[in-house]
């Protein structure tokens, strides 16, 4: 499967013909998001809103006498945002290394981190991440818009596992089926669920190491297990090379170990798990990863 927002996809463009226009929708009527009653609670609050003139605007005159096609027309709307240049400014370090490497260049390591970035033997980051501009000389979006389950353990810290009953029944005892979740309630994919059960989203990488501050803390992954870019390289260098943390005496998590997979079967095993790099090279990967970071200036950071 390829394309579809949220991580586990369920977002597709079936109904607007645009995955993140379906996305934009979701939070405003999820009970554990913005929880607004209904489509017309929305539809009333826009149209009541200082922008309703602009809304009315481009939608016409008529739009919020129809909750429906006014639904749709705020989801349309926030995806146009989100694809504008507002959004994806593309002004990272490496769209200006694109550009003219020789004006702009990498530094020693952040070079070393793209070269073994590409490499297909060895970092495999660009096998799911692409990293080449097109053809057309269009910016490269980091992702190949399909779905992986890379082995993460679970999380902890994971808010989930400690909602109320009627969200959650099941605690800490509750699995992300990822991509296998939306498909078992699809009929005509129904029979795939199975096969891509754990699966999530492969998400870009631009702006991976954005943060409004320095020490404001990110967190990586489908269930936010990984804290910092170093783990996650980490963790994609030695998952199948260290033992289960289960079974480990003196347990230390990517120093000795790793837990096992929140979810063990479909384990991309292919591009990651046992990638050989050293220290240095795990560091010169999470340096490139930072110069994908939008608001880079020349002689500046």
């Amino acid at each position: 499967f390829l394309g579809g927002n949220f991580w586990d996809g369920r977002a597709t463009g079936w109904l607007l013909g645009e995955p993140a226009a379906e996305q934009a929708q979701g939070p405003f009527l999820n009970p554990v998001e913005h929880n607004l009653p209904d489509a017309a609670t929305v539809v009333g609050k826009v149209c009541a809103s200082p922008y309703a003139d602009r809304f009315r605007a481009i939608y016409g005159t008529k739009i919020c006498a129809n909750v429906v096609d006014a639904y749709n027309a705020i989801g349309q709307a926030l995806f146009a945002y989100e694809n504008s240049a507002e959004v994806n400014a593309f002004s990272s370090k490496y769209d200006y290394y694109l550009a003219d490497p020789v004006k702009y260049p990498l530094t020693e390591q952040e070079l070393l981190g793209l070269q073994l970035y590409e490499d297909e033997n060895k970092g495999k980051c660009a096998e799911c991440h692409p990293s080449e501009a097109g053809e057309d000389g269009a910016p490269p979006l980091f992702t190949d818009f399909s779905y992986d389950n890379l082995g993460f353990p679970k999380n902890p810290e994971n808010p989930t596992y400690r909602m109320s009953r009627e969200f959650n029944p099941i605690g800490a005892a509750w699995i992300d089926p990822g991509l296998g979740g939306f498909l078992a309630d699809v009929p005509r994919f129904a029979h795939l669920a199975a096969q891509n059960y754990g699966l999530h989203k492969v998400p870009t990488l631009r702006n991976v190491d954005l943060r409004p501050r320095a020490d404001f803390v990110k967190a990586y992954g489908h269930n936010g297990v990984f804290k910092t870019l170093k783990e996650v390289v980490h963790f994609y260098n030695t998952r199948d090379v260290l033992p289960a943390c289960e079974e480990t005496a003196g347990a230390k998590p990517g120093v000795n170990c790793w837990p096992k997979p929140e979810v063990a079967v479909n384990l991309n095993t292919e591009e990651l798990g046992k990638l050989g790099l050293s220290e240095e090279e795990e560091w010169a990967i999470v340096a490139f990863l930072r110069t994908l970071n939008d608001g880079w200036t020349p002689g500046g950071n």
